[in-house]
């Protein structure tokens, strides 16, 4: 999904770059617009688990109803990934040619 909406921004990131952005910025911009979903969609998993967590212990066997694993772990896991997820096509946001962004127009 991030590679798919730096691919559609390739000329806002190639004209935010011909006018003087640094490629930190850039990168920056990037992962922040990836990053808001996932969380705020951390954030909502977290609390809804944090209210069915009762149930859901009593369901399953050898979770506790406020397991450390599910409430810290398990999200930050996600985080690093989706970091990982959205940083390489970030990166290659970077390496657009902003003379030849501005060409195609």
């Amino acid at each position: 999904m991030v590679s798919f909406s730096v691919s559609r921004s390739v000329r806002e990131i190639g004209i935010r770059l011909a006018l003087g952005a640094d490629k930190r910025t850039v990168v920056r911009h990037v992962l922040w617009q990836a990053m808001k979903p996932v969380l705020v969609g951390g954030a909502v998993g977290v609390i809804l688990y944090g209210l069915v967590s009762n149930l859901l212990a009593s369901m399953m066997f050898g979770i506790g109803a406020h397991d450390p694993v599910a409430f810290i772990i398990v999200p930050c896991f996600l985080f690093a990934v989706a970091s990982l997820a959205a940083f390489l096509p970030a990166r290659r946001a970077t390496g657009v040619d902003p003379a030849m962004t501005l060409r195609c127009e």
